[in-house]
């Protein structure tokens, strides 16, 4: 598989992958993240509506090929930058080549499906989840309350 950045006029870089039969899913989810460090790209067994999310148990092995994921076996380039809704991202990745995936952004030590976040374009849903990442709620002590003598 190769990808390449191609500069953008976002904060992020437009993003090539070019996908072929031994392409790793691994390796299609690397390249997702070198360009979103706070996302994370899960694939799933093939569903008519992915909008109710997946099931654990219907994920896909990373080391799974492109050829083992889907009957589609195209080969091309996939083309996105973080611009780009995860509706869209995620559609392109099934219409252009058969894959179910389904966009992963962390919360805490759980990594959470973006169901509800689709319309989020992937620069904010990442800029969302680094400043979730860098919010600590502290417990404030209650400040002594005293009668004035």
């Amino acid at each position: 598989m190769q990808y390449q950045y191609i500069v953008g006029t976002s904060q992020y870089n437009i993003m090539e992958i070019t996908i072929n039969e031994h392409t790793k899913l691994l390796e299609i989810r690397n390249a997702f993240r070198k360009n979103f460090t706070h996302l994370d790209l899960a694939f799933f067994i093939p569903k008519n509506d992915h909008q109710l999310g997946y099931k654990k148990s219907d994920q896909l092995e990373l080391d799974t090929t492109y050829s083992e994921a889907t009957d589609e076996h195209k080969i091309g380039t996939l083309i996105f930058d973080g611009n780009k809704t995860v509706e869209a991202f995620e559609h392109a990745l099934f219409e252009q080549f058969g894959l179910s995936a389904q966009v992963l952004r962390k919360s805490g030590n759980a990594w959470l499906q973006t169901t509800t976040s689709d319309n989020a374009t992937l620069q904010q849903l990442n800029l969302n989840a680094i400043e979730s990442a860098n919010t600590t709620i502290e417990k404030e002590e209650l400040p002594d309350i005293h009668e004035q003598e």
